[in-house]
């Protein structure tokens, strides 16, 4: 026979299992709100989870994600990896939306860092807000009189933070893209910003170019500051392919050759932008060796300013930068 505090007892037990369960949920919805990138007033998730239907993602993404940040008007997912050399989601499903007429195809939105808008195209266009330090930390290190060469530059939001911020510097601004989503993207971008701001003609200049084909164009040791993130693409030089372990790298070496002579000797400094696995860091010696192999000449000397990760690809995969110089002995 049971009494009333053997009862109470057991109510207490089935009580805290309960509150356990739910708990339990909420830290599944709470994880799951957590895994987006917010890019203007989008959330945008990089994949779907597979054990959650859409039915079952599209509500909580309505309650946990809408109805809890006003700033996010729509809700999306990746479907597919990214791919091309344009690296853009493409394949976008639609999870909530405050607007029943809002589209995906395209998806415009407007972003804001450090008080710069840029207009970003999610579904054609790669873009990540995670690397806006180090954005910022390229645009602190920019100087008076600087020539800035942008290369696969996007929509742009690097090269709009550093026009906006160093106005008065007078610096000259090149961006490169081949993709003409991102292209549009930056020419709006550059119409609201010459609303706000007055720049010379000579001062951004957009070009919709194969970076490939306008590289031997561009005016030789003319460039303070170049940013180039490494074509992930191996096809650049099959040539190679038996002295490099890693193909991946590959595709660096014939894109050094071609915007290292645009850099000024001993002062220039290019931000090369590689994807390593985690047992290279912090060193990257695979990538500092190819960088050196580039350089032919024995009266130059490569110098490294700085190596750091800025940002995850995937599993154990990393986006770094490594900063450096060519100097003359």
């Amino acid at each position: 026979m049971i009494n009333s505090q053997q009862k109470r007892n057991w109510e207490k037990i089935s009580n805290l299992i309960e509150n356990l369960r739910n708990l339990e949920k909420e830290n599944d919805r709470s994880s799951l709100t957590k895994k987006f990138d917010k890019i203007g007033d989008v959330a945008l998730f990089h994949s779907l989870p597979t054990d959650q239907s859409l039915d079952e993602l599209q509500n909580m993404a309505r309650e946990y994600i809408l109805n809890r940040n006003k700033a996010i008007n729509i809700v999306v997912a990746r479907t597919g990896t990214l791919h091309s050399s344009s690296r853009s989601p493409n394949n976008l499903v639609l999870l909530a939306s405050r607007h029943r007429n809002r589209s995906i195809a395209p998806l415009l939105t407007t972003h804001v860092e450090y008080g710069v808008k840029c207009v970003i195209d999610i579904q054609n266009t790669f873009f990540s807000p995670r690397m806006s330090f180090e954005r910022k930390r390229i645009c602190d290190q920019v100087k008076q009189n600087e020539k800035i060469l942008f290369l696969f530059s996007g929509c742009g939001m690097e090269a709009f933070l550093i026009a906006a911020k160093t106005l008065s510097m007078n610096t000259t601004i090149h961006m490169i893209e081949n993709n003409p989503f991102a292209i549009r993207c930056a020419q709006r971008t550059l119409q609201m910003l010459c609303k706000k701001m007055t720049f010379n003609e000579t001062q951004i200049k957009i070009f919709q170019e194969d970076v490939f084909q306008i590289c031997p164009s561009l005016p030789l040791q003319y460039y303070d500051r170049i940013l180039a993130p490494r074509p992930k693409e191996v096809n650049y030089a099959p040539h190679l392919q038996d002295n490099y372990d890693n193909l991946e790298a590959i595709s660096g070496i014939p894109f050094l050759k071609l915007l290292l002579p645009l850099l000024k000797l001993n002062t220039g400094i290019c931000h090369w932008y590689d994807f390593v696995p985690f047992h290279e860091l912090p060193h990257c010696q695979r990538t500092k060796s190819y960088i050196e192999s580039v350089i032919h000449n024995k009266s130059q000397d490569l110098d490294i300013l700085h190596i750091a990760k800025v940002g995850s690809v995937a599993m154990k995969q990393f986006r770094v930068c490594i900063d450096f110089r060519i100097i003359q002995k």
